[in-house]
């Protein structure tokens, strides 16, 4: 099993406008990957939804198996757990999608967050929909530590590694 933290926004400029996508997920509270694009023109709660869409599809990309998801739109939040109704046509469209991206995982739990506790996604999304780019936290770790970024290939064996490790302390405790 691995369960991992997906943190996502969306926004634009004006609303409707050019739209912004950023997320970044972690694992044991350790991030792992993110991503931060320009996702065309629309809505703010058009561009949550992309948000939540890519932010899913990069999580079943590093195999995970239960995701759980904070945002701080509550109206994307409400919708997917079955609280609230979309109405708007193009909405209820995103939704579908997501619900559809989020069937890949054996759960998938909800997270309605306030934005102050949604900084980097946030952060994200704004490099996304504006192009410019300042350090993000996961940017500036690996800078402190001379690391680079990595490709998804060595993320996925380094979770893996991380994940056998985890394996062999529960077989340990077991016996």
């Amino acid at each position: 099993m691995v369960k991992a933290t997906l943190h996502c926004d969306g926004g634009c400029e004006p609303n409707p406008g050019i739209m912004g996508i950023g997320g970044h997920l972690t694992i044991d509270g350790v991030d792992v990957a993110e991503f931060s694009e320009a996702a065309g023109s629309g809505t703010n709660n058009q561009a949550e939804y992309l948000a939540l869409i890519r932010g899913a599809n990069l999580a079943r990309q590093l195999n995970v198996t239960h995701l759980v998801v904070t945002m701080d739109s509550q109206l994307v939040v409400n919708q997917m757990t079955g609280l609230w109704r979309s109405k708007d046509a193009d909405l209820a469209k995103l939704m579908r999608e997501a619900k559809t991206v989020l069937r890949a995982f054996e759960g998938v739990s909800f997270e309605h967050v306030l934005r102050a506790k949604n900084k980097q996604a946030d952060l994200l999304a704004t490099q996304g929909r504006t192009g410019k780019t300042g350090v993000t936290p996961v940017e500036k770790s690996a800078r402190q530590s001379g690391a680079t970024r990595e490709d998804p290939t060595e993320m996925l064996r380094r979770i893996e590694e991380k994940l056998d490790l985890i394996i062999a302390k529960l077989d340990g405790a077991a016996d």
